[in-house]
């Protein structure tokens, strides 16, 4: 009898998504669209809400576990640098929204703004999608330059984050629907 999970197997049958099949969407600044600025993004890392740290309370020798805050995690991005540089270019447009040229803040409705991360299927079909809301930049680009190796030179940029929202796309199969139709298909095979 075989235990445990065949990763082989269930990659061959189960539709399952893949680390390249993404996107981010951008919003528009300062004349430069967050679509062309996007096309160079090459790594993201984000996360939903999590709980920080947990409320704990003591019930006499015992104590009871508790959820409280959640925290969302800021987005972490990687940018390949073109010629011309576009994307700094973008992120300082951004920045001159935070801040004016003499040091005072903006209000946050002038700064902050909504941005998109798209997931795919191996079709190019639309699947699964996150809207964060609330973004701005936390740091300009930073690069990594060096004279031992020809590498592409990359930026990374981090933006906070208040909120996060997963979109249900309409007409995107779920894990369930898949689990249902690789049952029937199997009850099928039986008889």
């Amino acid at each position: 009898m075989k235990l445990g999970v065949d990763v082989f197997q269930i990659s061959k049958n189960w539709k399952l998504q893949r680390s390249y099949n993404w996107e981010i969407f951008l919003p528009d600044l300062g004349g430069i669209t967050g679509v062309e600025v996007a096309k160079f993004c090459q790594d993201a890392n984000f996360g939903d809400y999590n709980i920080v740290e947990v409320a704990i309370m003591r019930i006499g020798p015992y104590q009871a576990k508790y959820a409280s805050f959640f925290t969302v995690e800021d987005i972490q991005l990687t940018f390949l640098k073109p010629v011309p540089d576009i994307v700094s270019s973008y992120f300082y447009a951004w920045r001159n929204l935070v801040v004016d040229e003499r040091g005072y803040y903006y209000p946050k409705l002038n700064y902050s703004k909504q941005m998109y991360a798209f997931f795919y299927d191996t079709k190019g079909n639309e699947v699964g999608r996150f809207k964060f809301e609330d973004v701005f930049p936390k740091n300009l680009p930073s690069y990594r330059l060096s004279y031992g190796e020809s590498k592409v030179v990359t930026m990374e940029v981090s933006l906070s984050v208040d909120r996060v929202y997963v979109e249900k796309i309409e007409g995107a199969s779920t894990i369930e629907s898949q689990i249902k139709a690789e049952t029937e298909l199997k009850k099928l095979e039986n008889k």
